[in-house]
């Protein structure tokens, strides 16, 4: 299998051969926000709050468990690093365990929470209606949307992203043609409003997997590694791949529920500065998507080169791959500074009053995404190296922080929606800072993953 050997030198358009691929797929994602939140603010204000917070909802419950799909990815990578091919079957097929227990567990969840739990966060019951109605039929997409995550690791770590993107592509073209059917009651199907918009995710998601799956069946490649055989069972494999998910699933844990929890802090002021929130994260998760697929690169590379043995080039890989996500970032915020509300009416139809009241929580994510940019990719370096545990505890205090702050600025200093964006900011900076410091030793280089 020598074909699956890391290339000996990194360069730049070795860097993008892996990312942009992850970016075109990640940029139909942010199209599906876009078109999420134009269908729905048609509706009414309530349903664009109400999918808001019940998407945030969900994301929160499936989010940190991709980070399986993660652990896998940097532990495959870790192996084709130092061509130990005989593991990577046996890691994949833990993982695939793993996710499987975890997404049944987790619908029960979903479906118990979306009954019990809603009217102890949320003061409106309109809001906690809608996020009812939402969470019952996105529920179904879960365990597919899961799994895929497992499968984006294993092809991202073979850097052959080129499915991912495809996978990504076709399951956001056909959410967005279920949304307009689904939502509005057309082609003959029954207007299902936040219901709709739920239930052409959750198709979609079913798709994307689908492609997935098959592409994996069938590559030459991927069975040639032996994924889909073997035993499934191997419990040192399941202790490796939950000793390098674990941390990170607790870090996305722990940074969702405090995003999610200032949205609620927000939400107590009233409906339109919940409103106002959930328009600038549409934008702001559009604009996240490049880094997002640089840092699945930076995470890969540097696993690899550890994986050689090349330990001192993995800080070179990082700046490299450091380069890319601060320039393509300037690039896109031209339109947050020239042109911010011809922006933000892409995203908000119809409602020019809360387009002119999003301008100054817009305005802030220039410095926001310029932070993110940076600390993002510190912190994929810092995980393809194996250092998950000082990027859990580091997350695990800086959220404390976030949300101490964001509470201060909400009932204290009664800043309204800016505050979510502020805190955001505080944390990037944190975090770039603290990934930088330990960057300084060589404590952060795990070479025995």
């Amino acid at each position: 299998m020598s074909f699956l050997k890391p290339r000996t030198e990194i360069t730049y358009r070795h860097i993008l051969s892996i990312a942009l691929p992850i970016i075109t797929g990640h940029l139909a994602v942010s199209l599906l926000f876009i078109t999420d939140t134009m269908f729905l603010s048609r509706l009414s204000e309530l349903a664009l709050e109400a999918s808001g917070m019940g998407g945030l909802i969900y994301f929160m419950l499936l989010y940190p468990f991709s980070a399986i799909g993660i652990g896998a990815q940097i532990l495959i990578s870790r192996r084709i690093g130092d061509t130990n091919y005989d593991d990577i079957p046996r890691i994949f097929k833990s993982a695939l365990l793993l996710l499987i227990l975890i997404s049944v567990m987790m619908t029960f969840v979903i479906i118990f929470f979306s009954k019990y739990g809603l009217n102890y966060c949320f003061r409106s019951v309109a809001v906690v209606k809608g996020i009812e109605e939402f969470l019952h039929y996105r529920v179904y997409g879960f365990t597919f949307a899961l799994l895929s995550s497992l499968y984006r690791g294993v092809f991202t770590a073979i850097e052959r992203t080129k499915v991912i993107m495809v996978s990504t592509m076709a399951s956001v073209l056909l959410n967005v043609i279920l949304n307009y059917i689904l939502i509005f009651g057309h082609c003959g199907f029954a207007q299902m409003g936040i219901g709709g918009a739920a239930l052409a995710s959750s198709i979609a998601d079913f798709i994307g997997f689908l492609i997935l799956f098959w592409n994996a069946y069938f590559s030459k490649l991927l069975n040639s590694m032996r994924i889909h055989q073997g035993k499934i069972l191997d419990t040192s494999q399941i202790f490796k791949v939950l000793t390098i998910s674990a941390p990170i699933m607790i870090k996305f844990f722990i940074g969702i529920v405090s995003f999610a929890v200032a949205f609620t802090f927000v939400e107590k002021i009233s409906e339109r500065e919940l409103a106002i929130a959930q328009v600038i994260r549409s934008v702001y998760i559009v604009f996240m998507v490049p880094i997002w697929g640089l840092n699945a690169a930076v995470n890969t590379l540097v696993s690899h080169v550890i994986g050689q043995g090349k330990t001192q080039e993995a800080k070179q890989v990082m700046h490299k791959v450091l380069h890319l996500s601060i320039g393509i970032t300037v690039f896109t915020l031209i339109g947050h500074i020239f042109f911010p509300e011809a922006l933000l009416s892409v995203f908000v139809q119809n409602n020019p009053d809360l387009v002119s009241a999003s301008v100054g929580s817009f305005q802030i994510m220039i410095f926001v995404q310029l932070s993110f940019a940076v600390a993002y990719i510190y912190t994929g370096a810092l995980e393809g190296a194996g250092d998950v545990k000082f990027i859990m505890f580091m997350e695990i205090v800086l959220c404390v922080i976030y949300i101490v702050l964001t509470y201060g600025l909400v009932f204290y200093a009664h800043l309204g929606a800016i505050t979510v964006w502020i805190g955001e900011l505080c944390y990037w900076v944190w975090v770039w800072l603290c990934a930088e410091w330990r960057m300084k030793s060589t404590k952060w280089i795990n070479a025995s993953l």
